[in-house]
């Protein structure tokens, strides 16, 4: 519903901001139900994330980057709620939201070292009916990423660093934060999470 940016632009901005030497060198993979040649699947669990991470084998991935709303579930009485991301179903007309847990064992079957957790979106182009339920939801959305960013670093999937959003994020902050990242992480400090991190947020604090 505009909630979540497209995809294919952004990758389109990482592929540009990788320098010629290491451009060839740079494959990026999209679950999403945008018309590119450049998706390989749908953004669900099985069918897409499972299946592609499977796919990929032996070489795997090097980074995943999650690029969706996050959600809670409330627990048992005195347990800390519980951290969801909302993946699509097979449809694409309703959410299919799955915990830190389960999207740690599937990483421990097919490891990613690095995360990227950009949940709790929207942006301006979402319609007038939609915009107070975008609102009411932000601070559950926003929780939910958390808990899943601290429950994939807690857990054994295999994940060395898990990158997440403390605060609500809108469309071009996450596309400011991607294309900065990705920017440090191929042309600068080659291959360092956390230079391209700090990258990202000092690009985050300048834009206000």
């Amino acid at each position: 519903g505009g909630a979540v940016p497209l995809a294919v632009p952004i990758r389109d901005a990482i592929l540009k901001a990788a320098p010629a030497n290491v451009a060839p060198h740079v494959h990026i993979d999209i679950l999403s139900r945008e018309n590119d040649p450049g998706v390989v699947g749908p953004p669900t669990f099985e069918s897409g994330l499972e299946r592609q991470l499977r796919s990929a084998q032996p070489a795997g991935y090097d980074l995943l980057v999650y690029l969706g709303h996050g959600n809670v579930q409330p627990a048992h009485v005195g347990a800390s709620p519980v951290g969801l991301l909302e993946f699509e179903t097979e449809d694409g007309q309703s959410h299919d939201p799955r915990d830190s847990k389960k999207l740690s064992l599937l990483l421990q079957e097919y490891p990613v070292p690095v995360v990227v957790l950009m949940g709790c979106l929207t942006a301006a182009e979402v319609a007038a009916a939609m915009a107070e339920d975008v609102k009411r939801d932000f601070p559950q959305w926003m929780r939910g990423s958390q808990g899943v960013a601290q429950g994939l670093v807690n857990s054994e999937s295999g994940v060395y660093a898990t990158v997440g959003m403390r605060y609500n994020t809108e469309a071009e902050d996450a596309k400011l934060f991607l294309r900065r990242f990705f920017e440090s992480l191929l042309t600068e400090d080659r291959g360092n999470v956390e230079t391209a991190v700090r990258a990202a947020r000092q690009a985050l604090f300048k834009s206000g």
